[in-house]
């Protein structure tokens, strides 16, 4: 695999996408490369973010039903082994319950996954306007993950906050591009402070002209 193109897997590899023969190139690369353990760091604590963010999802109750019903369909009194025509349509089925369970699912298989890297991780709820959490790291380091914000009006941005009592800390402007926005906090969040989000005018403001639209639990 060419240099140049190998650094582009670190997004890919962190979530586990990549093909074995892949992975082992990769891995070899990586254990060489600050460029690409810098990146592979960075996008790891994002998709540690993105799994504490998202709700457990319990499966459609008339999933079970179609599931044993699609199973059975291929029937006799003899058994046998199924044709090779039935193991795609078996697979498809297989792919649309995986489908049907959802977000919640992955994020549970990405806290396995994790296992002690996400035990150094708070996740202080959301409440208000919209849903998340904000992740914190051993050292304070912090990312904001929200789903459902208001649109951004024009000449408007949102401004982060680290709050303690009733005195705030600007950490950041965001507009969300996609209904989820994961935003790295330029400040820490210590233990005694909460995280709250306002709408103020482009370029921020130098403290919040409003009650936060989220806010987050005390770290």
């Amino acid at each position: 695999m060419e240099d140049d193109l190998i650094h582009d897997l670190a997004a890919a590899y962190a979530v586990d996408a990549l093909e074995p023969a892949e992975q082992r190139a990769y891995e070899a690369h990586l254990a060489r490369c600050p460029r690409c353990q810098e990146e592979v760091a960075g996008f790891s604590k994002a998709v540690s973010a993105l799994a504490f963010a998202a709700p457990a999802a319990e499966p459609p109750p008339a999933l079970r039903g179609r599931i044993l019903a699609a199973a059975g369909a291929d029937h006799s009194n003899v058994v046998q082994l199924r044709p090779r025509w039935a193991v795609p349509a078996l697979a498809a089925a297989a792919v649309a319950a995986c489908t049907a369970i959802g977000l919640g699912v992955w994020a549970q298989s990405l806290h396995s996954r994790l296992g002690s890297a996400t035990s150094a991780l708070q996740a202080l709820p959301l409440s208000g306007a919209a849903t998340g959490s904000v992740v914190v790291g051993r050292g304070g380091e912090a990312d904001l993950v929200v789903s459902g914000l208001p649109r951004v009006p024009s000449g408007k941005t949102y401004e982060v906050w680290v709050i303690r009592g009733t005195v705030a800390q600007a950490a950041g402007l965001f507009v969300p591009k996609t209904a989820t926005a994961v935003v790295r906090l330029t400040r820490h969040v210590p233990a005694g402070t909460r995280v709250g989000v306002t709408l103020e005018p482009a370029g921020g403001s130098p403290q919040p002209t409003s009650a936060p639209i989220v806010a987050s639990a005390l770290a």
